[in-house]
């Protein structure tokens, strides 16, 4: 039950920055500025978010060839390759004891955008009263 209740403060920790990325993103497209005020589009559009990048990076999928998309295209803040979508991702898979079914494309260590990435994390978690 401890392991369910950190992997939950996790994703409920990751779809809240993803929310608050997009939400002061300077280039989101105009077709995502009118739909994120919906409480259930927003969600869906997180959800699809973890979505597109826990089939990005599972390792025994090799290519992307029939990675999900959508159009207009999200910014690059909220894409699979970035620091704050791996770094979720790898404390989610850590957490669960499956780190080695994915293929993460940036170093996770010591690199400032990760550093960053989870700083933003562990405040949003901090703020919502969550575990992280």
């Amino acid at each position: 039950m401890d392991v369910y209740r950190k992997a939950e403060g996790i994703l409920s920790s990751a779809f809240s920055v993803w929310e608050v990325i997009l939400s002061k993103s300077d280039n989101l497209e105009i077709v995502w500025a009118r739909v994120l005020p919906d409480p259930f589009l927003r969600r869906l559009i997180i959800r699809f978010i973890f979505c597109r990048t826990v089939l990005a990076l599972y390792a025994p999928c090799g290519k992307n060839r029939y990675l999900p998309e959508c159009q207009p295209n999200l910014p690059a803040s909220v894409s699979p390759t970035c620091a704050t979508s791996q770094s979720t991702l790898h404390r989610l898979a850590s957490c669960l004891g499956v780190v080695d079914q994915f293929s993460f494309t940036c170093s996770l260590k010591g690199t400032a955008q990760i550093t960053k990435a989870i700083s933003e994390i562990e405040e949003v978690c901090r703020e919502k009263g969550t575990v992280c």
